[in-house]
């Protein structure tokens, strides 16, 4: 049969290969690499047919537009509009139109800068945080292959606050068992039980070693044993098993 990628129910997967999945967010997901949930997919297709429909929009909306003969039109008029305040003798008037125009134009400017800044503040943001998720999880076992999916779920918990990267959920701030502010390396010590999948294989003593009859030659298999093999070892090593305590 072939695996769901998620499962509700635990007990609807074979159980010689219920250990090949971990549970979150009260669901059951299949321990696999470079897997992207169909939600995921869904909500970046609908994004870009949503950017596709505006930006055709904007280009009905504004075909056939000379844009340079549309701004010297609007200048000639403003000229027009201010010779006949001069005429009429009404230069407070002409005063307050070029004081409005040049405090909209200061306006434009300065939220253009203010955008660039926060772009690049959250570039700098980004990079920081990055780079210390890498450093503590390199340090924690996780597995090559497995780091742009620790990074992604980091960079939805973790962001600079006062200087220094801090856990949040929502507008929280999360701590650990000890009260103090949840680290980095805690937080991965939190993932490495709900994803195990993400990290590599202890190499300790309780490894088993592969034999003629399959893992340590027998026709069981401890929990320990079962646990300390790579997931995509996991099925082949159980198969004609018993899984013991």
């Amino acid at each position: 049969m072939a695996l769901q990628y998620t499962v509700d129910d635990i007990s609807a997967v074979p159980e010689a290969l219920r250990g090949e999945y971990a549970a979150r967010d009260g669901k059951f997901f299949l321990n696999v690499d470079g897997v992207v949930p169909k939600e995921r997919l869904d909500e970046f297709r609908n994004n870009n047919i949503a950017f596709k429909k505006e930006n055709d929009d904007l280009k009905k909306m504004y075909e056939g537009v000379d844009v340079e003969r549309y701004r010297t039109m609007t200048e000639r008029e403003q000229k027009i509009a201010e010779k006949k305040l001069i005429d009429a003798g009404e230069v407070d008037k002409l005063v307050d139109l070029r004081v409005a125009a040049m405090k909209t134009e200061h306006d434009k400017v300065l939220a253009t800068l203010s955008a660039s800044d926060a772009a690049k503040g959250k570039q700098l943001e980004s990079l920081l945080i990055d780079n210390a998720l890498l450093d503590v999880a390199s340090k924690s076992g996780v597995r090559p292959t497995a780091m742009d999916d620790v990074l992604l779920r980091g960079r939805q918990t973790f962001r600079l606050h006062e200087g220094k990267a801090t856990a949040f959920k929502g507008d929280e701030q999360q701590f650990g068992k000890d009260s103090n502010p949840l680290t980095m390396a805690d937080w991965l010590g939190g993932l490495k039980e709900s994803a195990p999948h993400l990290f590599a294989a202890s190499s300790g003593g309780n490894t088993p070693k592969q034999g003629a009859g399959g893992v340590g030659g027998s026709n069981t298999m401890t929990r320990a044993q079962y646990d300390a093999l790579a997931p995509g070892e996991r099925a082949a090593a159980v198969r004609g098993k018993t899984l013991v305590d």
